[in-house]
């Protein structure tokens, strides 16, 4: 790929990210970068995935959450806002981003994908639609399930196996979209300030307009992480530690936090 059309994609990707306080362009950033270094670091993902499916991984990282307008799915169907009838209350965001994505790679001076077939071109669209839609929290613990069940299957992950792939690939931008608590403590830290800022700002548009109000958003910051950590961190990075062992240190850190907000948190309760 010319190194110009790379860096148009770049650009116009980053012009697509507003200015929220935590579905921003950074953590667009930190996403890829925890795919990257998944693909670098574990020997069987780079196994398991061709060079165009890991060019789709990164794809996939940099814009799932492209137009992210720093509210839940939830907000956008109680408030019948427009991306919520297009897209029939389902996945709203996630849809959102995928559309939003593709119309950046279709931009004439963006086209990462022109070199392909068209046979390509619709795989590598599949499985980047795929792992974007997997990041809607709604489906994590269904795709947990699945996961699970095949890491108890004694079969060899297979290249040859598109459902396979497809598992891995997903998980994996699953757990970088989810590796705020799985980063040094420091910048584990100031994410989860980032984070609450966008609920305190939703739970008052809810208020102001009327809506059912999202009440567990407004919980004490270390109840919130607690909570988050238990429900969707822990479960996704303990089960990608075990197909991918490379990734033993983040599952490491990540526990290691978790102490940190239980302690916080049993300390808030004894005052």
């Amino acid at each position: 790929m010319p190194r110009e059309v790379v860096q148009a994609f770049l650009v116009a990707t980053q012009a697509g990210y507003l200015p929220t306080p935590f579905h921003n362009f950074s953590h667009a950033v930190y996403v890829l970068h925890g795919c990257v270094m998944c693909l670098r670091q574990c020997p069987l993902l780079h196994e398991l995935l061709s060079p165009v499916e890991k060019l789709a991984l990164c794809i996939a990282a940099l814009g799932h959450d492209i137009g992210h307008m720093g509210v839940q799915n939830g907000f956008l169907i109680n408030s019948n806002d427009p991306l919520a009838l297009q897209y029939n209350d389902r996945s709203v965001l996630e849809s959102y981003h995928c559309s939003r994505l593709f119309a950046v790679l279709r931009m004439k001076q963006c086209a990462l994908l022109d070199g392909l077939t068209a046979d390509e071109y619709r795989a590598v669209r599949k499985i980047i639609i795929g792992m974007v839609l997997a990041t809607d929290l709604s489906q994590h613990f269904d795709d947990m399930t699945r996961f699970k069940t095949r890491l108890q299957n004694d079969k060899p992950w297979s290249a040859e196996a598109m459902e396979d792939k497809k598992m891995a690939a997903e998980m994996v931008l699953h757990a970088a979209d989810l590796s705020g608590p799985a980063r040094p403590w420091v910048v584990s830290h100031a994410w989860s300030t980032k984070v609450q800022e966008e609920f305190v700002a939703q739970v008052a548009s809810e208020k102001r307009l009327g809506l059912p109000v999202s009440h567990f958003l407004t919980a004490e910051k270390a109840k919130l992480e607690v909570g988050f950590i238990d429900l969707f961190a822990n479960p996704v990075w303990d089960a990608l530690g075990q197909l991918l062992p490379q990734v033993s240190d983040r599952v490491a850190t990540l526990h290691d936090n978790y102490e940190r907000w239980t302690q916080q948190l049993e300390g808030q309760s004894g005052q």
